[in-house]
């Protein structure tokens, strides 16, 4: 008897020589066309460390997701993807797994499986549970899109900086990661798909302590008002201690107005880093109070 295809939407078996599942009418994908299959590690549970593959892995393998620094694949070991802090690849989003998805050397090849994920892991825009990648293969994950770069020389994949006026958003975020050197480690994202606020509500719910560092993109205003950003960058702190905003810092400014003066730069990349306590805190501010008082002079400044 033929395999049956499972439909992707509603997991039906159909015949073979079905063009749309006969349940919810999905359209199939023809099983030549599906991702391989590739066998789970094999603990087939928690990431560890593998046991020696049959073989290795010609040259290196990396990770590419604008606006993050490309990411090195071992070949000894099977890396997590997921918005949790504990992830190897952290994708900071609500609609990211806490452990999304995982990558490792399968002893004949790559591959990727999902980790049970609540939205799935796609590979070329199929679902997937486990399967083999290879060189230029898309992977998705939440809204994060991921390109699988393998270098047979080892060399790193270096993301081409979209051209000024062609994407401005991407651009922007991409600078703003791509420049700082201290953005190329650690917990990392950009205020494009994260606000400011929602940041800092996120870490207050999570009682966070640690200090959040922002770089952003120096602006300089044009004669028709809009802003124009330089190649270089200014950094910014906010300190935080049990959810708390107990310290803030941006240039010269080491007070409470500074978090204010953050607030109206607020674009480019974050990373928050929990080993970096603030040491001494020089106030203590709820979010909402931060977030009220920042409401309070927009509606000011609005009215002048």
């Amino acid at each position: 008897m033929p395999d049956l295809v499972a439909c992707p939407k509603c997991r039906y078996k159909n015949k073979p020589d079905r063009l749309a599942c006969g349940m919810c009418g999905e359209v199939l994908v023809p099983k030549a066309h599906e991702p391989a299959e590739a066998p789970a590690p094999a603990d087939g549970g928690e990431p560890a460390s593998a046991p020696a593959p049959a073989r290795k892995p010609v040259g290196a393998a990396f990770l590419v997701c604008s606006p993050y620094p490309p990411f090195r694949l071992p070949d000894d070991r099977e890396i997590t993807i997921g918005r949790e802090n504990d992830n190897d690849f952290v994708l900071p989003a609500k609609i990211v797994s806490r452990t999304h998805a995982s990558v490792y050397w399968a002893g004949d090849g790559w591959a990727i499986r999902d980790r049970g994920s609540s939205n799935g892991t796609f590979l070329n825009d199929h679902p997937v549970e486990t399967a083999y990648v290879k060189h230029g293969d898309h992977l998705k994950i939440g809204t994060f899109e991921l390109q699988f770069h393998e270098s047979p020389d080892g060399s790193i994949p270096s993301p081409k900086l979209p051209e000024s006026g062609e994407d401005s958003d991407k651009r922007e975020r991409t600078v703003a990661v791509e420049l700082n050197p201290a953005f190329r480690t650690g917990i990392s994202g950009h205020l494009k798909d994260m606000s400011l606020p929602q940041l800092l509500q996120s870490l207050e719910a999570e009682k966070k302590t640690g200090t959040l560092l922002l770089s952003v993109p120096t602006g300089v205003l044009r004669p028709d008002g809009h802003l124009e950003f330089l190649e270089k960058w200014d950094e910014a702190e906010i300190g935080f201690k049990g959810g708390r905003i107990v310290a803030s810092k941006f240039g010269t400014k080491q007070d409470a107005e500074s978090i204010f003066t953050i607030f109206q730069r607020a674009k480019g990349a974050f990373r928050f880093d929990p080993k970096r306590v603030p040491a001494i805190p020089t106030f203590s501010f709820t979010v909402q109070e931060v977030l009220l008082e920042h409401m309070r002079r927009l509606d000011e400044a609005a009215k002048k």
